[in-house]
């Protein structure tokens, strides 16, 4: 038979010559007229074939309907388990005639059956494969899907996604990416699968697509990828993205997917999630949640056994998911009899009799496990009880007698790992020798790490060392023994060489158990230092493995060395959790280093912790809150360690962190204790960087305990010590400058220059957007906002509160994000909308109080004591000013003392104000009853007396701001008790002090305040 009178399209074979269709080795039984109309579509792939065109052809010279070629077509769906709603080999064209679309591959001329121990056919799946096929349809359609494929080891998940995506990636605006987690002895690389998906796509003819989609929607994760980009493209984008946040990658990679699915339907695979790192599961969550169009299908696999414990995030994202029905379940059970029996036909077609009983003793033996039964039929022919005879296949007898005897229970291995421990045995010491090497390596390796220094040379091949082991996994690969070739990589150092997977994962953890521990040991070592040559100065990009290899190896102070750099990558990510597991990882390896003696080495030891400490600090403040205990005591931690051997550098950074943790904490006199501390240390040392450090957390205690003045001091000897191109922030910490300039303008807004103020404010917004800073424009901008407000300025609170909470929002900045809901809220409140803003300013109030923090709290509640004033709930404003002064009086933090006892006073005379208009009521109804002349009673209430309590209370306010040189909370005082005075009859002593106060005021750019006092004394003159 000529290869032209068959044609394929996977599964099916259609034989024109002798009119029948094959799956596989199996005969599939047509009816003539179903046969002709199949033959008919497929010698016109992809072309539409019209109703009349096929009636003519199939049924010429007879008179038929419609509806016979409709059930024609239904029947021939049923023989290739297609669909409707979702074809993949036969499309119908609404009211026009069908087409078949599935891809068509060159069939070879028929011969004998072989036994293909390759992938197993794909039997038993058509309803789980059905199943795909309507997600892609949905994604296609714009509806974004992700799907998780869940089952036991070696139940056929990655074969079905393997199928699947056989029968979608002819589609022309289909792409394909896939990733794979790797199981690790420690944390693993933040999004390691997406990335090694995403270079991939990248690396495709037609990739520079998704490279420009990165570019403009996601350039933090461009600069994951620097094998993508030249040195100097790549030191730009770095600049580019400095202080990129967690939630902003996670928006980036969701507009970069949406924007590149509007051109193409993208196909995201990504296997074992049951190893994934947390990073990956949150961009998994974020993508399944949102309802924005994407032609998105994220394809995942993962073994439910391995994620049984509660604390596995992946448990708590599947049933998230699951319950807001935010994904598909696809959930693979074992081979059915019926299944098992269809697959030994496909592969070794055996009589009728002898295909009952092997089917039955094949179920009963592997319980329907896929790759357990591929292994096992492997193993039968291997020991001759599978033979091939005139080309067919024959069953031995003896093996259903030994099956079916007591002598005969270990004819066969009763587990997966047992019949893999016997295929290795079957192959040669050098093949064995060499896939053993390469189980340490991973479950994904380049050829190159297994050089002639990691196994020896092969005497038998003529090539050299390099050369043998690409070979020998090449012949592996193609035999599809244990191994599948996987594309190639290059190295740094210009190695370049083929790259490979073990087919499945047991495979791997098989072979790494049959290694003796100090071989085991010593693959480790020599596999790392290999990596280690080859990336040469950009070992760091491997840096999570290199600790894994040189941890195994025991070799502890490189692997702590190399997990401090995986935690810097991961922050560089914003991959918090995995920068924990890393340095606590760390930790523990120092723990496990013998004991030293040598006060050298010591040395060097305590300052590894010093610096892991130190580092571990960053991640737990972002996950658990600046103020956490658990930040306080690595902080605490490295201090004492770093005044045990002397080490003045790093103390900074512990003092410095100390510091801020009591700042946030509301502990003043702490801060102020810790920063006379770090000050005379930087004074010892004379470096810039460090005395400014020192000055600003002076200055911001003394600024918080209400000492202004000495505030000021050291916000301009800090001023005088910055240089912007000296000390460029980080992504945690906001820049020094940006921080002096802040806070003078909060300084100079209280000390009464509020023109200077509002300048002062506006270049520590300028700066911080020059230096492209996010958390230092959050800072700036948060801190220009309350200039605004003590400046009464309604408007430009608004628009700067609103621009603080934009950037907060974007960047997932808790703390700034509390700010800008307080500040926005009370500009609603003054625009007669008191119910909702005292609403959004408790719920300000919250979020606030849940990152930990105590400092500025007195302010706020001021903030909400005058919402309520405005509501006119003035007893709700009056227990809220005295939940806040006795907070000042637990904390210290006295900068809005004193207006506080301002606003205190206001609020009582308005409870007396309404207690005396109440009073006067009553008594003109009374009158009114008593003479009945209404018409001549005149409305006009009595004066008030003097309240002592009021009077007190504006009094202590006007002491307390001019003991601080706070000009802004005296003149506001000052104002309530010229009012006060003036219903109470006092005008001379109102306008008296309304003088002395005006005097000290600054005329550059008046307040509102200031036009109010003048507004009033006008009246009192």
């Amino acid at each position: 038979m000529r290869p032209g009178d068959q044609i394929s399209f996977p599964p099916f074979r259609l034989d024109l010559g002798n009119e029948c269709l094959w799956r596989g080795t199996r005969s599939i039984a047509l009816k003539p007229k179903d046969f002709a109309v199949l033959q008919c579509l497929v010698s016109q792939p992809g072309q539409l074939v019209t109703k009349r065109e096929l009636l003519d052809t199939v049924w010429s010279g007879t008179t038929v309907s419609d509806g016979v070629l409709k059930v024609c077509i239904r029947r021939l769906r049923r023989a290739l388990g297609d669909a409707a709603t979702q074809p993949r080999f036969i499309e119908t064209v609404h009211r026009r005639g069908y087409r078949f679309i599935a891809p068509l591959s060159p069939t070879a001329e028929a011969g004998p059956p072989q036994a293909d121990s390759g992938l197993p056919t794909l039997v038993g799946r058509e309803r789980e494969l059905g199943r795909l096929h309507d997600w892609f349809g949905r994604a296609q359609a714009g509806a974004r899907q992700l799907v998780f494929v869940t089952g036991e080891a070696g139940i056929g998940k990655t074969t079905l996604v393997e199928a699947f995506l056989a029968q979608v990636k002819h589609h022309a605006s289909v792409w394909i990416g896939r990733g794979q987690c790797v199981e690790q002895h420690g944390a693993g690389e933040a999004y390691m699968p997406v990335l090694e998906a995403l270079e991939r796509l990248c690396r495709r003819t037609d990739g520079q697509r998704l490279v420009d989609v990165l570019a403009q929607h996601a350039p933090s994760w461009l600069a994951q990828l620097p094998s993508l980009l030249e040195p100097d493209a790549l030191e730009a984008l770095q600049r580019r993205i400095q202080g990129v946040t967690r939630e902003r990658m996670l928006r980036e990679m969701v507009k970069a997917l949406e924007a590149l699915t509007t051109e193409v339907c993208l196909v995201l695979v990504l296997e074992d999630l049951q190893w994934s790192d947390h990073s990956t599961l949150a961009l998994l969550s974020v993508l399944a949640q949102r309802q924005e169009t994407a032609r998105l299908l994220v394809l995942t696999t993962y073994r439910p056994a391995d994620i049984s414990n509660a604390d596995h995030p992946l448990a708590a994202l599947s049933q998230e998911l699951r319950l807001h029905r935010q994904c598909g379940d696809l959930s693979l059970a074992f081979l059915t009899a019926s299944a098992v029996g269809e697959y030994l036909a496909d592969r070794f077609p055996l009589a009728a009799p002898d295909h009952a009983r092997l089917t039955e003793l094949l179920h009963r033996q592997t319980d329907g496990n896929p790759l357990f039964l591929v292994n096992l039929l492997d193993y039968l022919v291997a020991h001759g009880y599978l033979s091939e005879v005139n080309g067919g296949w024959e069953v031995q007898a003896r093996l259903f007698e030994l099956a079916n005897t007591d002598d005969g229970r270990d004819w066969v291995p009763d587990s997966l790992r047992q019949m893999i421990e016997k295929q290795i045995d079957r192959l040669n010491p050098h093949q064995q020798q060499l896939l053993e090497t390469a189980s340490v390596a991973g479950v994904e390796f380049s050829a190159a790490a297994l050089d002639g220094s990691v196994v020896p040379p092969d005497p038998h091949f003529r090539n050299g060392t390099a050369m043998q082991a690409e070979e020998h996994c090449q012949a592996l690969a193609r035999q599809r023994k244990f191994l599948s070739a996987d594309g190639w990589t290059e190295w740094p150092d210009g190695t370049v060489a083929g790259c490979y997977r073990f087919i499945h994962s047991l495979y791997q953890n098989v072979l790494y158990g049959r290694i003796p521990v100090g071989r085991r040991l010593q693959l480790h070592r020599t596999i790392g230092e290999r990596e280690e040559r080859a990336y040469g100065e950009r070992a760091g990009e491997i840096a999570a493995e290199l600790a894994m290899h040189f941890e195994q190896a025991r070799v502890f102070d490189r692997a702590v060395a190399y997990l401090q750099q995986a935690a810097h990558n991961a922050l560089q990510r914003c991959a918090y959790q995995e920068a924990i597991a890393h340095l606590s990882r760390g930790l523990a390896l120092l723990d496990r280093q013998d004991p030293i003696d040598a006060t050298p080495d010591r040395q060097t030891r305590v300052q590894q912790e010093i610096a892991l400490s130190l580092s571990l600090s960053v991640p737990l403040a972002m996950t658990k809150g600046y103020a956490a205990p658990e930040v306080e005591q690595v902080y605490s931690r490295a201090r004492g360690l770093c005044e045990t051997i002397g080490e003045t550098r790093q103390l900074f950074r512990a003092l410095r962190g100390l510091s801020a943790v009591a700042l946030i904490r509301g502990e003043f006199h702490t801060t102020r204790r810790l920063g006379e501390q770090f000050l005379a240390l930087a004074e010892r040392q004379t470096e810039p960087t460090l005395l400014l450090s020192a000055h600003n957390t002076l200055g911001i205690t003394h600024f918080h305990l209400g000492e202004f003045g000495r505030a000021q001091e050291h916000f301009e000897r800090g001023l005088a010590l910055y240089d912007p191109h000296r000390r460029r922030a980080d992504g945690f910490v906001q820049d020094p400058g940006v921080v002096c300039r802040s806070y003078t303008a909060l300084s100079l807004c209280l000390r009464g220059f509020p023109h200077q103020a509002r300048d002062s404010a506006r270049q520590a917004v300028s700066l911080a957007r020059q230096l492209a800073h996010p958390h230092s424009l959050a800072y700036a901008l948060g801190c220009a906002a309350i200039v605004s407000h003590m400046c009464r300025d309604g408007h430009a609170t608004r628009a700067v509160a609103g621009e603080t909470l934009a950037v907060s929002q974007e960047h997932g900045f808790a703390y700034w994000l509390a700010l800008g809901t307080i500040l926005v809220a009370d500009g609603q409140n003054q625009q007669n909308r008191a119910a909702d803003g005292i609403g959004q300013i408790r719920r300000g109030l919250a979020d606030w109080g849940a990152t930990g923090a105590q400092v500025m709290r007195p302010y706020y509640l001021a903030v909400l004591a005058e919402a309520y004033a405005t509501a006119g709930r003035l007893a709700d404003g009056l227990q809220t000013v005295d939940e806040a002064l006795a907070l000042v009086g637990t904390t210290h933090e006295r900068f809005c003392e004193a207006e506080l006892y301002r606003i205190k006073a206001e609020l009582v005379l308005a409870r007396e104000g309404g207690r005396a208009e109440g009073k006067r009521q009553k008594a003109e109804g009374r009158r009114q009853d008593a003479k009945g002349k209404e018409q001549n009673f005149r409305a006009h209430p009595p004066a008030p007396t003097p309240d002592s309590l009021v009077e007190e209370c504006f009094r202590r306010a006007i002491a307390l701001a001019r003991r601080q040189q706070a000009r802004l909370w005296e003149l506001r005082a000052v104002l309530g008790l010229s009012r006060a005075w003036q219903s109470w009859g006092r005008r001379t002593e109102a306008r008296q002090l309304l003088e002395e106060s005006l005097a000290g005021c600054d005329t550059a750019g008046e307040s509102s305040d200031v036009g109010r006092a003048r507004t009033l004394l006008a009246e009192l003159s």
